[in-house]
């Protein structure tokens, strides 16, 4: 299953210094990254297991969109640039910038 990445990469710029923010390479996202590996690439879980318990649970959002898959991969064939905005609970957030 492919994800539609729907948020704009200019439009989340303007949130860069606002919340926290990783920066990854866009082959990273044409591949596809496991949504476990995602979270604990942005920093919002220190470990594999914490993703897993976190995803299991229904508190992992990805563009404000709930997923309890822990074998989602999220893809998408973009050649420039893309943004996502990664959600654990409803407070803490990490914007995930590819280029």
């Amino acid at each position: 299953m492919e994800m539609e990445i729907e948020i704009n990469f200019s439009q989340w710029l303007q949130f860069v210094d606002t919340i926290g923010t990783t920066r990854l390479d866009i082959s990273r996202l044409n591949e596809g990254i496991n949504i476990v590996t995602l979270f604990v690439l942005s920093g919002l879980c220190h470990s594999k297991s914490a993703a897993r318990r976190l995803i299991e649970q229904g508190g992992a959002y990805i563009n404000k969109t709930r997923y309890k898959d822990t074998n989602y991969v999220v893809r998408d064939n973009r050649k420039d640039m893309a943004a996502l905005l990664l959600g654990h609970g409803k407070k803490q957030c990490r914007l995930v910038l590819f280029k």
